[in-house]
């Protein structure tokens, strides 16, 4: 039955990665004690491939159309363009639509650190790698410094220091971050 769920899933959602595990659970209305070992199995015989939260059937790839993927590639362009002053969320979602803009989070080519600042994965790789040096150079920084140090405006220095103590590389102590 997972696997028509699945199946299904795929047809409606044909730019989404996968299912949320959770929902799938939710869908086949079973307990967590049933369902773990349930996928567990399934995966291992190769019918489900999971990526991270989402599960998805293996021969699920997402495919744009050339409309879209011309869409992605100016998206992509502005992102570039732009570098650490990166294109809003709202602007990314403006110009691939709410789906497509998703698939990319989902595929991790758009990393969204707030509901306001998204970035490109390699800028998004650029700015961490920045921080993380200052931090291991300095031991802390504040949103002053990674304002400076990356070029930036404050909305994007807060908006990578709090992503990165959500993610757990930085902890917050006063007005400071320090490497977890």
């Amino acid at each position: 039955k997972q696997l028509l769920i699945l199946r299904s899933y795929h047809h409606e959602f044909p730019l989404r990665l996968g299912i949320p595990r959770e929902e799938l659970r939710s869908r086949l209305r079973v307990s967590p004690s049933v369902f773990n070992p349930l996928i567990e199995e399934s995966s291992q015989l190769g019918n489900i491939t999971e990526e991270g939260t989402l599960l998805r059937l293996p021969v699920h790839k997402i495919q744009f159309t050339p409309s879209q993927q011309a869409d992605i590639d100016h998206l992509m362009q502005l992102h570039a363009t732009a570098g650490v002053n990166s294109p809003s969320v709202k602007q990314s979602k403006k110009v691939v639509g709410d789906d497509v803009y998703h698939a990319l989070i989902d595929l991790g080519k758009l990393r969204q650190l707030s509901s306001e600042v998204v970035y490109a994965a390699g800028e998004y790789k650029t700015v961490r790698n920045k921080i993380n040096q200052f931090l291991i150079a300095n031991q802390r920084i504040n949103a002053a410094q990674a304002r400076d140090l990356l070029g930036t405006s404050r909305k994007y220095a807060i908006a990578l220091l709090e992503h990165l103590d959500d993610i757990k590389v930085t902890r917050r102590v006063g007005d400071f971050r320090e490497l977890v």
